[in-house]
């Protein structure tokens, strides 16, 4: 499926942002959405801050990006914070998250994947920049050399829409926003920060919801940035999404999750809890990042 991402403009969110989240980067391009089991790439926002590989920081990165990887797949919430190190000018703190609803062997692999983008000096990757957050179809990852637990991020975001617009605009658009307010408002008050929802959208479709936020959200800032996020969805179009870092929202007039969410989302299957030092990833740093590289940058 073809998406359009549509043409820059600044954000007006009514949620603050953290200081130093201060500019906000659209790219105009032509972007081919993948599958729900193909998890997709979605966005990278990166600091513009640098560490260097003599410093702390790198080594506690690496021990960082091994807890997060391999503690939320073991966890009941499939979500997981840590802290490393005490020096101010080593100290890392991160998030890592997986959908409730993909399994332990995908949320691993989502982890990995994004932990080794993150460090990558690929055009989606942060390389040796102190702070990054990244959201996948599947997972999120986040960490930072200042302390984010609770402030959500919508400093930078991506806006797709599917290209076709639909039979009967005004009435698609009027069941399509209480769809959302309804999944966003389900997604704020869950402890997984997820809700999926159907709503019957004509004679012969229905359209499909989601909204999700990072787990360490107070329930009002999660609305917030729900809300904000639906607030951006481009109209008349029958398939659209908006992804902050921190939260998500999308809609689909097919099917792109199990329809066994919408009666019931099963918890992740508990696994036994890892070590408390768990074996440290093999995860190379890069060498600098690309200047060409295409990234977003607060």
């Amino acid at each position: 499926m073809l998406w359009l991402l549509p043409v820059p403009f600044l954000s007006h969110h009514t949620m603050p942002s953290p200081p130093t989240f201060l500019l906000l980067f659209q790219l105009i391009l032509l972007f081919s959405f993948q599958t729900h089991s193909q998890n997709a790439h979605i966005i990278t926002s990166c600091s513009a801050d640098n560490f260097t590989y003599s410093n702390p920081y790198a080594s506690n990165l690496q021990l960082l990006l091994s807890n997060l990887t391999t503690s939320a797949p073991n966890s009941s919430t499939y979500s997981s914070t840590f802290t490393i190190g005490t020096s101010p000018n080593s100290q890392i703190f991160g998030l890592s998250q997986c959908r409730p609803d993909v399994s332990p062997a995908i949320c691993v692999s989502c982890l990995s994947n994004a932990a080794s983008t993150a460090i990558g000096n690929s055009s989606t990757g942060c390389g040796k920049c102190k702070s990054a957050a990244l959201r996948f179809e599947h997972c999120f990852l986040r960490y930072s050399d200042r302390r984010f637990f609770g402030i959500a991020d919508d400093s930078v975001y991506i806006s797709l829409y599917n290209l076709k617009n639909a039979s009967d605009p005004a009435a698609f658009d009027s069941r399509r926003n209480s769809l959302m307010r309804e999944v966003s408002h389900k997604a704020a008050s869950a402890a997984s920060r997820f809700a999926v929802g159907m709503k019957k959208a004509g004679d012969s479709y229905n359209v499909y919801g989601l909204a999700w936020c990072t787990t360490d959200l107070f329930t009002s800032d999660c609305a917030k940035c729900l809300y904000s996020a639906g607030s951006f969805l481009v109209k008349q179009k029958i398939g659209g999404m908006v992804g902050f870092p921190s939260c998500l929202v999308r809609f689909e007039v097919y099917v792109f999750f199990s329809l066994d969410l919408l009666f019931d989302i099963p918890s992740p299957p508990v696994r036994p809890a890892v070590a408390e030092t768990p074996t440290v990833t093999n995860l190379a740093l890069g060498n600098g990042v690309d200047s060409t590289g295409r990234k977003e940058k607060y």
